[in-house]
């Protein structure tokens, strides 16, 4: 008979944004006579007595563990994948209500043109799906744990750009008329264009420690939104509903992008 090493195993869960891994620790080694090592017979009776109970204790905690971050990470997968969908809703929709309205121009004529007549309920319906998903990737974003107050602006924001939208697609009939719902229509769109921009700097200087790329990517659509938005107060008639699908396209692309991110880039980027 050769002496073998009899160990007791502690198993250890390390969580990461991608997964669990299971990593074996042996402590404790006794020596004892035998013919093998064997460190799956953990279970057998006379291993139960050598092994510190408490140790089995930890096994069951970290795989408690294992099934809180299984659940949080399909939680934040459902929350992206919410936001993809409103803001292809709102392409689809605003496409769809181009081809039924007749004689409507997607160059010349405003997308809030859409909300008006028998067809409106299109529009609208686009527009809800964009606020709902949004306002579920803002619950998300502030629950990715960033872990810096940047982050947890950046997710308010995002939130209250999902409620504005929400504002802008229920009083969308009233756009261009003299009356209380127009007011509130048009100063819901200004307040869309500050939280947006403020969400594509403060999510794209928290998204830093993430992935540079994204973050950089955030902050340079941000740019181009504060150096496009004010000249949408002098495009020509002819070229106006052109100019506001430009700018609506910035903003379907960053939440779409950040929608991807939670849905399925955290697999490819460290958390």
């Amino acid at each position: 008979m050769v002496a073998t090493p009899l160990c007791s195993a502690r198993i250890v869960l390390s969580v990461t944004g991608t997964g669990a891994r299971w990593d074996m620790a042996f402590a404790d080694c006794n020596w004892t006579m035998g013919s093998s090592f064997c460190v799956a017979g953990m279970n057998s009776p006379k291993r139960k007595k050598m092994a510190n109970p408490h140790r089995y204790d930890e096994v069951s905690y970290a795989g408690s563990l294992y099934e809180q971050e299984h659940r949080r990470s399909r939680f934040l997968e459902v929350c992206g994948l919410a936001g993809v969908f409103g803001v292809a809703a709102a392409v689809i929709t605003d496409l769809l209500g181009a081809l039924v309205v007749d004689g409507y121009s997607m160059i010349s004529q405003s997308i809030s043109s859409l909300a008006v007549g028998r067809f409106a309920w299109i529009q609208d319906s686009g527009l809800y799906a964009m606020a709902i998903g949004t306002i579920a990737l803002a619950v998300g974003v502030a629950r990715w744990r960033l872990k810096d107050s940047k982050g947890l602006l950046g997710a308010l924001a995002l939130l209250l750009i999902g409620i504005d939208i929400f504002v802008i697609g229920y009083f969308n009939e009233y756009a261009g008329q003299q009356n209380r719902g127009a007011d509130i229509h048009i100063n819901a769109v200004y307040a869309l264009g500050i939280l947006f921009a403020l969400a594509t700097f403060l999510l794209g200087a928290s998204l830093r420690r993430v992935n540079r790329s994204w973050a950089a990517a955030s902050m340079l659509l941000g740019a181009l939104w504060i150096v496009t938005v004010p000249f949408f107060f002098f495009v020509p008639s002819n070229w106006f509903g052109l100019y506001e699908r430009g700018l609506g396209l910035i903003l379907v692309c960053w939440i779409g992008a950040m929608g991807w991110l939670l849905w399925r880039g955290r697999r490819r980027v460290p958390i």
